[in-house]
């Protein structure tokens, strides 16, 4: 019998940087993950919400029409988002938000950033555990603040040119 368990602290999205001119030294291609059991926190926490990825449209459609004849129409656009929510106590919302103001400033044609989503477990077909690769992505902008009685999730937003699911 099979054993099925879940855990959030499974999942983590690697922020890679590009190498490029334009980017400040300081960051320029450096890589970071947000989530884990504890990766920012030293084992104790990554302030990870939730990481969610979705593409804008849909792969096949099909059209039917009144003689009953139909044609199955595909679409390989894999654009989309990727979410990523982040309790605002993290230090990663002070690096996403440093990343954000740097891309808005640079007046250059400079590639997105690459993001990767990775699963604690090797899938046994593939034998790799990554679970999506976006290509070319831009934080679509700073994420909206919230003071209250506790500390909230902050929701960054991706925009991507290309997600490519389980490689």
């Amino acid at each position: 019998m099979a054993t099925n368990r879940y855990s959030l602290t499974d999942y983590i999205l690697t922020i890679t940087i590009p190498d490029n001119q334009y980017i400040p030294e300081s960051i320029r291609g450096q890589q970071f993950s947000i989530g884990g059991a504890g990766i920012e926190a030293g084992g104790v926490g990554s302030f990870l919400g939730e990481i969610s990825l979705t593409r804008n449209k849909d792969a096949w459609e099909t059209e039917g029409d009144y003689t009953g004849s139909w044609v199955h129409n595909k679409n390989n656009d894999k654009t989309g988002e990727c979410k990523v929510q982040i309790r605002q106590v993290s230090d990663m919302v002070i690096r996403l938000a440093q990343i954000c103001s740097i891309f808005e400033s640079i007046q250059e044609n400079v590639p997105g950033l690459k993001l990767q989503v990775t699963s604690a477990y090797v899938d046994n077909l593939s034998g790799t555990n990554i679970i999506a690769t976006c290509n070319d992505c831009y934080i679509k902008k700073m994420a909206d603040i919230t003071f209250g009685d506790t500390a909230q999730l902050q929701d960054w937003t991706f925009t991507c040119g290309q997600i490519f699911y389980y490689e």
